[in-house]
C-alpha cells in the first residue's frame, strides 16, 4: 500500500516544484528585459499617467471577458459557475501571471472548475483549449489584414494569412471527424450548439479585439513615431505567438514575443518589448483593483 500511495505524491511534488520552477526561470527573464528597458529604452521617460489609466481600464474589461469564457464553458457542459467567482478567479490569475508567472492562473482555474463545478478534466482542457484557438484566429485575421497594408516582406506578408487559412482548415476538419468519436464528440458537441458557438466566436473576438486595443493605445503614447497599423501589426502577430506557444503564463515570454515581432515588422525589438511590459503592469494594476473590490465588499464570494 506505502509504494502505491508513494507514486502519486512523488508525482505531485514533482509537478510542483517544477511549477516553481518554471516561475523561477520566467522571473529571471523578465528581470532582465526589465534591466534591458531600463539601459537601452525610452519606458522611463516617455510613461505616463494617462497611459497607464487606459491601459488598466481596458485590462479590467479584459478580465471581466475572461470571466464570461470560464462562465461559458461551464453552462455548454450543462454546469453553472457564478460570475461574480469566475472573475475573482480570472483576476487572481490575471495577478499571478503578470506578477512574474506565479503557479495560480490555468492551475487555479482547473481546481475550480473540476472541484467546485463538477467539469472532468477533459472538459476544462478542451474549453480554455477551444478558447485560446478561436482567440488565436482573431489575431491571426488581424495580423493577415494589417501584413497586407503595410510594405514588409512577401514572406513576412503571406504567413499570417497561410497560417489562418490552414487552421479554419484543421478546425473545420475536426468538427466534421468528431463524430466519428464518441469521446470526442462529447468534448466538442456541446460547442457546435448554436448558442454556445455564438457565444465563444462573439467573446474571443472581443478578447482579441481588446488585446490589440490595449497594444495600440499603449503603442500610441510610447511611440507616437510609428504607424498605427505597424503597431497593430506587430501586437497581433506577437500576442498571437504567444497564445499559439501555451507559454504566455511564463514571465517574459509575452515581452521576448512581442519584441520579436516588432523585429519583423522592421523596428527596434525593444519598442515591442517596451509596449507588453506596459500592458503587464496595467494588468498587475487591474487585477489588484478588482481583487481589492471583492475584499472590500460586506458579503462573501459565492462559489456555486
Amino acid at each position: 500500500m506505502l509504494k502505491k500511495t508513494g507514486k502519486p505524491i512523488e508525482q505531485k511534488n514533482r509537478s510542483r516544484y517544477l511549477l516553481w520552477l518554471r516561475t523561477f526561470l520566467g522571473l529571471c527573464i523578465l528581470t532582465t528585459i526589465v534591466a534591458w528597458v531600463i539601459n537601452k529604452g525610452i519606458l522611463l521617460e516617455r510613461l505616463n499617467g494617462t497611459v497607464l489609466m487606459w491601459s488598466t481600464l481596458i485590462s479590467m474589461l479584459t478580465s471581466m471577458l475572461h470571466a464570461a469564457t470560464l462562465s461559458s464553458i461551464a453552462n455548454a457542459y450543462e454546469r453553472k459557475l457564478d460570475y461574480r467567482y469566475a472573475l475573482y478567479i480570472c483576476a487572481l490569475g490575471s495577478l499571478g501571471n503578470a506578477a512574474g508567472g506565479l503557479p495560480l492562473g490555468t492551475t487555479l482555474k482547473y481546481v475550480i472548475l473540476y472541484k467546485r463545478v463538477g467539469l472532468r478534466i477533459g472538459q476544462i482542457t478542451f474549453g480554455l483549449t477551444g478558447y485560446t484557438v478561436a482567440i488565436s484566429l482573431a489575431l491571426l485575421g488581424y495580423a493577415t489584414i494589417s501584413a497586407f497594408l503595410l510594405n514588409l516582406r512577401p514572406d513576412i506578408r503571406a504567413i499570417p494569412g497561410l497560417l489562418l487559412v490552414v487552421s479554419i482548415i484543421a478546425v473545420i476538419a475536426l468538427g466534421i471527424w468528431a463524430p466519428r468519436s464518441k469521446v470526442i464528440y462529447g468534448l466538442f458537441g456541446p460547442f457546435l450548439r448554436r448558442r454556445s458557438f455564438l457565444i465563444v466566436a462573439a467573446l474571443s473576438l472581443s478578447l482579441a479585439s481588446l488585446f490589440i486595443l490595449n497594444s495600440s493605445i499603449v503603442g500610441h503614447y510610447l511611440f507616437p513615431e510609428h504607424a498605427l497599423i505597424l503597431v497593430i501589426f506587430l501586437s497581433a502577430a506577437g500576442i498571437f505567438i504567444g497564445l499559439a506557444s501555451f507559454l504566455q503564463s511564463i514571465a517574459g515570454i509575452q515581452e521576448m514575443t512581442m519584441g520579436l515581432s516588432a523585429f519583423v515588422s522592421g523596428i527596434d525589438p525593444i519598442d515591442g518589448v517596451q509596449i507588453a511590459l506596459v500592458m503587464r503592469i496595467a494588468s498587475i494594476i487591474s487585477s489588484g483593483v478588482v481583487l481589492s473590490l471583492f475584499y472590500l465588499m460586506p458579503g462573501k464570494i459565492r462559489r456555486s
